[in-house]
């Protein structure tokens, strides 16, 4: 164990793939720890690594995925209380389905298809259906695919709506105060903030485009004047600003 400063310790090197893209950290086993996934881009796989308790991992576990996986999310979409992961795979146009087994380990994945260049995904329940249902951003020709869930981690065939130029980045909130999830696009190469205003019609989205920070990168959604209304912040990378956006509707 290393010491680096009164703040941060380093507790440790790890083993991954070539090429890791994407990561996120959730407790994979119920078991009250938490793990680490990784996207390996040029392997074509994740790598798990399952955490001690202590802020140390174990060696990495890999499972395959679609070609040139990154963005990941995580969930029960099966409702069989173990954690499920849901990778987006930008090589060959397809989201992959892996369900959770005991003991940390994932069944065979389940491929969906989407539209090209999947760069981010989001999972919520769009229609109030108690299923999760999937949003891909294709940053490849500039559309946003909802594939609506049915139950038992399967999906719908993808329906496509034209989006800004390449999008980029989801977010998802209600933004207009009725009970129905939102979706928010940023598009880091027209910087516009794009959101789909749910009518409960997941065929059919309301569209406002709003001006953003110029090369936008980050962002996050948070009620921050306590106005009672999710507001967004966004990162510009071109004049290297932070800007906070108020929702006024």
């Amino acid at each position: 164990m290393i010491v680096s400063d009164d703040i941060l310790i380093h507790r440790g090197t790890y083993q991954r793939g070539f090429l890791p893209k994407f990561v996120i950290v959730n407790d994979l086993n119920n078991d009250a720890q938490l793990y680490l996934v990784v996207a390996n881009v040029k392997d074509n796989n994740i790598s798990v690594l399952l955490g001690n308790g202590n802020g140390t991992f174990q060696n990495q576990i890999r499972f395959s995925t679609g070609n040139e996986p990154a963005p990941i999310v995580s969930g029960d979409r099966n409702n069989d209380a173990k954690v499920d992961l849901i990778v987006a795979n930008l090589g060959d146009q397809t989201v992959s389905v892996l369900l959770g087994n005991r003991g940390c380990t994932f069944q065979f994945q389940r491929f969906f298809n989407t539209g090209k260049d999947p760069i981010s995904v989001l999972a919520l329940d769009l229609n109030k259906g108690q299923i999760s249902d999937l949003i891909v951003a294709n940053r490849g020709e500039s559309t946003i695919s909802i594939l609506v869930g049915y139950g038992n981690a399967r999906f719908e065939n993808q329906i496509k709506f034209i989006a800004l130029n390449s999008p980029s980045l989801l977010v998802s909130g209600v933004f207009n105060n009725d009970t129905l999830l939102d979706i928010g696009i940023i598009s880091q190469r027209s910087s516009q903030f794009d959101i789909l205003i749910n009518s409960g019609n997941l065929s059919n989205f309301y569209q406002k485009v709003f001006p953003i920070a110029a090369y936008p990168n980050a962002r996050t959604i948070y009620d921050f004047n306590n106005g009672g209304k999710l507001d967004i912040a966004v990162t510009g990378r071109k004049y290297k600003t932070m800007v906070v956006y108020l929702n006024r509707n």
